[in-house]
């Protein structure tokens, strides 16, 4: 036999789709009681959420897909793609484009120093 406070609890919240893209998605949520919020998308790493603006916590739900704890209320929860892998990709590359530009400089300069014919 349930009592009506426990019924309350047990009302579900709404979760509204504001905006997709592939690698960013908004939801409002609300709910009387606070809940847990589940995307059903797969929980790859580099996925962050916040709420309201503030970095919240990312869970996973069900072994494979993307939860985050919402208090009650209305809220905005955003998920956002941002692995560190592409950063550290984008750092790796444009270091390597400043060596590159940094040799290709000096073999100017000492070809320039010798009197070597630049080729082309």
């Amino acid at each position: 036999d349930l009592s009506n406070a426990a019924l309350v609890a047990l009302k579900p919240g709404t979760a509204e789709i504001l905006r997709h893209e592939p690698t960013r998605w908004e939801i409002r949520t609300r709910s009387d009681v606070p809940a847990v919020h589940v995307l059903a998308e797969n929980a790859y790493p580099g996925w962050e959420a916040t709420i309201d603006g503030q970095s919240a916590d990312v869970l996973t739900a069900y072994t494979s897909i993307r939860a985050v704890c919402v208090p009650s209320g209305e809220h905005i929860v955003e998920w956002r793609f941002n692995p560190r892998i592409y950063r550290l990709g984008v750092a790796l590359t444009l270091s390597a484009l400043i060596l590159v530009g940094i040799a290709l400089s000096r073999l100017r300069k000492a070809r320039s120093l010798t009197g070597a014919p630049p080729q082309a």
